[in-house]
């Protein structure tokens, strides 16, 4: 009743007591139905709301959210489009290059063509010559047959043969166009060597030149195609990588208490604060280097915590109230201490004044159920130990501001007294004033992804925080403290430019 003002009150029972007619015997106690009138009329009046700051706080962070991922995906575009105008630079010059050997070489092979055609019209030549060297050679042996039987004459001939052996001319990929310069051959290739024609003689010089092309041509595709090719990789341009997301997250909350005073209604008290839900969160990254990113997000979670109390009170006739027709009234202050702060409400309920006397003990059962949506934004780096084409392992942490947007009470109360259930309500009671809306949190965790595509990839970690200072502001320095304890699970989609 503290929630409407007092004047309020006093203006609507003096408007109701000027129609009424005290009797003889009650001249100082209303009428029943003036009771009634106001007990009615106040439960009908809903207590004021308050503005809700919390929205505008939310379209706040939601606004500054939305400018800062369209001013990241600008600056992304502009990064893309100077990359790529960077690449087609390189491909054309790479291309002209690439045209321009093409034609040395073209040319080059045209003039070997060319001495090729001279040198196969010059075969019948060649096989004059050879027929000519075979004659005299057979004349040689045949007349000098004892000479070529000496051991010593012999060495002599097989140490001036061995100079001359396995004369080659390396061509391009290590194609080896040889002239055989045997025992048998060697008069031949003397006359071959004395009598060639200038053609050729030049194709030593024009293979070697074309091998030195090649080269270039292979060196050339080194520093050109290859290295632009290889740059196109996740790992080298990490100066143009960002990455946006979306996730889905379950968390699995606790709350620790600390400080509780051992005669503290707290002692009585059961929680139940293991409790799941789920929320998500908006992320985006920014490549660093090939092992770290930055990670900023957005993220709504719900978290809840349910206080049970079976707690017992004497039955105090100073709690009575006579309403004057024979009916007894006894009102009753319900108060349960919970992680967040003292709950309470208060209620009444008739009773029979010759069933009850001083001191017989009311068994009380509450139950609570306090509800907590938060909105956190936190930043940290990520760290991605195992890299690759496919995959990504990382380890990351984070450092995250949070504030409490909503908070909703739910209270059960069981009233029991000479084991008759006296009362049984149900109560929304008013927000707690020891709660902290704004809290910091720290958190660690691991993680995998998998590139679906190239702008693609499947994000699944896992992460373990706690809230750094207390979610329960104390009333002195030796208060109780409530901390938040959570583990999350949380799977996405990143999206990377």
């Amino acid at each position: 009743m503290s929630d409407y003002p007092q004047d309020d009150l006093n203006a609507f029972f003096k408007s109701k007591l000027e129609n009424a007619k005290p009797d003889e015997n009650m001249w100082n106690v209303p009428p029943d139905f003036v009771f009634d009138n106001a007990v009615s009329k106040i439960n009908s009046q809903e207590p004021k709301r308050k503005p809700a700051y919390w929205r505008w706080a939310l379209l706040l962070l939601l606004l500054i959210g939305l400018l800062s991922s369209v001013f990241m995906l600008v600056k992304s575009n502009n990064n893309y489009k100077a990359a790529n105008a960077r690449l087609q630079s390189a491909l054309s010059t790479k291309d002209q290059k690439i045209i321009s050997l093409e034609n040395e070489l073209f040319e080059k092979t045209s003039a070997i063509t060319a001495a090729e055609t001279k040198i196969e019209f010059s075969n019948q030549t060649i096989e004059k010559l050879q027929d000519e060297v075979y004659a005299k050679r057979n004349v040689a042996l045949k007349n000098n047959q004892q000479q070529i039987q000496r051991k010593a004459n012999q060495t002599s001939i097989e140490s001036k043969f061995n100079k001359r052996n396995n004369q080659s001319i390396v061509a391009n990929n290590n194609e080896i166009i040889s002239i055989s310069t045997s025992k048998d051959d060697i008069a031949q290739n003397d006359l071959i060597n004395n009598n060639r024609s200038p053609e050729i003689a030049s194709i030593p010089k024009i293979l070697s030149k074309t091998n030195f092309i090649l080269a270039n041509e292979r060196e050339v595709n080194l520093n050109g195609l290859d290295f632009i090719t290889l740059s196109n990789s996740k790992n080298d341009l990490v100066d143009e990588v960002f990455k946006y997301g979306f996730f889905l997250n379950q968390n699995y909350s606790s709350l620790a208490m600390e400080n509780i005073p051992s005669q503290s209604v707290s002692n009585l008290t059961k929680y139940d604060n293991h409790y799941s839900g789920l929320g998500f969160k908006f992320q985006a990254e920014k490549t660093v280097s090939s092992k770290v990113d930055m990670r900023f997000a957005l993220a709504y979670q719900n978290i809840q915590n349910r206080s049970h109390l079976d707690n017992s009170n004497l039955y105090d006739p100073q709690n009575e109230i006579d309403m004057g027709n024979g009916q007894m009234v006894y009102n009753l202050d319900v108060i349960i201490d919970t992680p967040f702060g003292e709950v309470g409400t208060q209620t009444n309920f008739a009773v029979d004044p010759t069933l009850v006397a001083p001191n017989d003990e009311i068994r009380q059962e509450t139950n609570t159920t306090q509800s907590l949506n938060i909105v956190s934004l936190t930043v940290g780096p990520k760290y991605n130990f195992i890299k690759s084409d496919k995959w990504a392992f990382f380890a990351a942490a984070n450092l995250g501001f949070n504030r409490i947007l909503h908070y909703n009470n739910q209270m059960q109360t069981s009233l029991v007294l000479h084991d008759l259930k006296m009362a049984d309500f149900e109560s929304k009671p008013p927000l707690i004033k020891d709660i902290n809306k704004n809290y910091l949190s720290a958190a660690i965790g691991l993680g995998f992804g998998l590139y679906l595509t190239d702008n693609l990839q499947f994000v699944f970690d896992g992460q373990y925080g706690q809230s750094l200072n207390s979610l329960r502001v104390p009333k002195n320095s030796s208060g109780p403290l409530t901390y938040l304890k959570q583990w999350q699970t949380q799977v996405g989609l990143n999206y990377i430019f």
